[in-house]
């Protein structure tokens, strides 16, 4: 569903910039924190904490229509 048919281009533009920006930046994102950390137990914890903030501000992206 886009919001505005005369810029579809430009919204599925920035769609896709998002989720390449996110498929980027997740493996430099894990390897410091396996750096960090020694190890791998913590990605898992901050992984559920970025999915809840995402979730937030999609709630809130939703809601401004």
């Amino acid at each position: 569903m886009l919001p505005d048919l005369d810029n579809a281009g430009r919204d599925l533009g920035v769609a896709a910039m998002a989720s390449g920006a996110g498929a980027a930046l997740a493996p430099l994102l894990a390897s410091s924190i396996v750096a960090i950390s020694g190890g791998y137990a913590l990605i898992w914890p901050v992984a559920a904490g970025l999915a809840a903030v995402a979730g937030i501000v999609v709630l809130r992206v939703r809601g401004a229509r």
